[in-house]
């Protein structure tokens, strides 16, 4: 399965310091992700993203360099991976002290990440991986936004 793992939003004074900090956001969440041990045991691959397309970070988007970075993507197989990446990201934001929202992706299916709450990352992994035609509640379809009850 792919997911893609964006981070969506900049506190707008983020922006104001920096021109580039949705990419500088979303390198330091892959940097994240690749030095933690659990993700690089679960993960098939791990890639930096621009628009639409992955590239491994020595092709064509640099770590360091300027090109626009909206996404990281993982490639990996069932819900233990799956599990294991979300809670990572989840400890990704709690990181930060604006805690800036995390999307994740998988066939048109998007949740929003809020928490490290056990419960919460069985759903959200539950939402992503369901192949069955009923909705999960937190999942919604083609770019709506999972909104659950009690974010951080």
């Amino acid at each position: 399965m792919r997911v893609r793992i964006e981070v969506i939003e900049v506190v707008e004074a983020e922006r104001g310091e920096e021109p580039d900090a949705h990419a500088e956001a979303v390198r330091s969440l892959y940097q994240w992700l690749v030095s933690d041990p659990g993700v690089g045991s679960a993960v098939d691959e791990l890639s930096l993203a621009s628009g639409n397309s992955a590239a491994a970070p020595d092709e064509e988007t640099d770590l360091m360099g300027s090109t626009a970075l909206d996404a990281v993507v993982a490639v990996l197989n069932g819900a233990a991976p799956l599990a294991q990446l979300a809670l990572t990201a989840a400890t990704w934001r709690l990181s930060h002290p604006r805690r800036p929202q995390v999307r994740l992706e998988r066939d048109g299916t998007t949740v929003l990440l809020y928490s490290t709450d056990p419960e919460e990352i069985r759903q959200l992994v539950e939402a992503l991986s369901a192949t069955n035609p009923e909705p999960h509640p937190l999942a919604h379809r083609t770019g709506d936004h999972a909104t659950p009850s009690s974010p951080e």
